[in-house]
């Protein structure tokens, strides 16, 4: 295990806004996504010391070569309450392309280590997922946290796992060294005392009690969710149009997975054209006909021998 400790002014700044009692529940989410943003940018600047070079050609066609802030096959994970403000700044800080959230309902401590989940949105991945990063902005005891880890593990097999917090305690810390050896942990600031009722000192109470509902799109109010948050433009307004041209035909429509899924694909299509050199990458994912689309549907309504399939 290796302990990445962030330090400064500047961070216990922002801690206190949250250990605030007096604090207006609007002002807490904004908060806790900056912190997120910042232990998110620590992880990217780490990833980029081994990162590869490659060459790009500037305005004034120049050739530059070094790294660019982009992670492979990055999977943020949450629970369901903190994925608005903070799994959502994570995941655009380190330009990941998946993510997902579990919710546990109200059960916490040793008890949420056998639990199974109450809710879980997971994204449909098909390659190596080379990265899983955990985002839980407190580690009190870590039974949540290393709850989402093993579950999260189990499904997808990274090569790679971090945690992301922002509150927390030694026990919590060692609690993940015990259980995940290898994990990376991130952290700000200077760990809080854990009580025998497993809230921390000076703490944050019940953090999720305090904070505002869900406020980002759930899959299912976005038709087609492009995994990938940085994808052009372009290539979303295709998979919304193959979609909307499919219902318009009969085709009941996807569930929030399902759409997950069928905007998987045109990414990687993407991706692979892009890889390939060959022809215009958008040319080629508006080229797909809408049989291929319904066919990628069918396939992950009915999956057959499918990793990660549900």
């Amino acid at each position: 295990m290796s302990l990445h400790k962030l330090e400064g002014t500047y961070y216990e700044a922002y801690k206190n806004q949250v250990r605030d009692a007096q604090a207006p529940t609007s002002s807490l989410p904004p908060v806790l996504a900056q912190l997120g943003r910042q232990v998110a940018a620590a992880i990217m600047a780490d990833a980029l010391t081994t990162a590869t070079n490659v060459s790009l050609t500037t305005p004034q066609g120049k050739t530059v070569t070094g790294p660019i802030p982009k992670l492979p096959q990055t999977l943020v994970i949450t629970t369901k309450e903190e994925r608005s403000h903070l799994g959502v700044p994570i995941q655009q800080e380190l330009g990941a392309l998946y993510t997902g959230y579990l919710s546990f309902g109200n059960i916490r401590g040793n008890a949420v280590l056998t639990a199974k989940p109450v809710e879980a949105a997971w994204p449909v991945i098909e390659e190596q997922l080379k990265l899983l990063v955990i985002a839980k902005s407190v580690l009190a005891s870590g039974c949540t946290a290393l709850a989402l880890a093993q579950n999260a593990i189990a499904r997808f097999q990274p090569a790679q796992v971090i945690i992301a917090s922002i509150f927390y305690s030694d026990e919590g810390i060692s609690q993940m060294q015990s259980a995940l050896p290898n994990v990376r942990i991130y952290v700000l600031g200077e760990a809080d005392y854990l009580t025998k009722d497993g809230m921390l000192e000076p703490g944050v109470g019940l953090l999720e009690e305090r904070l505002p509902g869900d406020v980002a799109p759930l899959f299912d109010e976005v038709p087609a969710l492009v995994a990938a948050h940085s994808a052009p433009d372009k290539l979303m307004q295709e998979a919304l149009r193959h979609i909307d041209e499919l219902e318009k035909q009969g085709l009941s429509k996807p569930t929030s997975l399902e759409a997950y899924g069928l905007a998987v694909h045109y990414v990687n299509q993407f991706v692979a054209a892009q890889s390939t050199g060959l022809g215009s990458p958008f040319d080629l994912v508006s080229s797909l006909s809408l049989g291929e689309a319904e066919a990628t549907l069918q396939a992950i309504r009915h999956p057959s021998g499918r990793r990660n399939s549900p």
